[in-house]
């Protein structure tokens, strides 16, 4: 694996709690002993995003140079922590919301790179000075792109799927473009 160790992640949902979150720890395996380093701790230290709070979250630099496949199991996985698959207003919604704006437009820089082009939209939160940042996923051929090219992970949006490529798969595509 990534790590170089199995990884057995224990998920604490804190909802309820003042942070609002679901804490994710993924401790090592390995037993650790002095001068021995937390594998994780290490690689995500050499990604440079250890430690990171919520508003500091980013795109490890090296998944901007990986390879399509890749990029899109790794989107895949962000899209299972904090994005949403499914219908609003009788269509089709797919989107990722972060306070940390250089994790959204880390995102829109990969989804680029699967041919997928998204939209950036900041909206004020109340009784908080972090601004929230929606990243959306609009018109018919960049969700059918997305559908098609980022596996979808969490179970959360499985129900979703079938029905939007429906919806989708009925719908002519029409392309807006500026020049042209």
């Amino acid at each position: 694996g990534l790590f170089g160790v199995s990884v057995t992640p224990r998920i604490e949902d804190q909802r309820d709690t003042e942070s609002r979150c679901i804490q994710v720890f993924m401790p090592s395996t390995e037993r650790l002993t002095h001068g021995k380093r937390n594998p994780i701790a290490k690689t995500m230290s050499d990604f440079d995003c250890f430690g990171l709070n919520f508003k500091h979250k980013k795109v490890p630099g090296i998944v901007f140079c990986s390879s399509v496949d890749s990029i899109s199991r790794f989107i895949s996985g962000l899209w299972a922590t904090g994005g949403h698959i499914g219908f609003s207003g009788g269509s089709p919604n797919i989107t990722f919301s972060s306070t940390s704006k250089t994790l959204v437009d880390g995102i829109v820089s990969l989804l680029l790179r699967v041919e997928i082009t998204s939209i950036v939209s900041q909206v004020s939160q109340k009784n908080s000075d972090n601004d929230r940042y929606y990243l959306s996923v609009s018109g018919i051929s960049n969700q059918k792109a997305f559908l098609d090219r980022v596996p979808v992970l969490a179970s959360n949006h499985f129900s979703c799927i079938k029905k939007i490529q429906d919806y989708l798969g009925n719908n002519p595509i029409y392309i807006y473009r500026d020049w042209e």
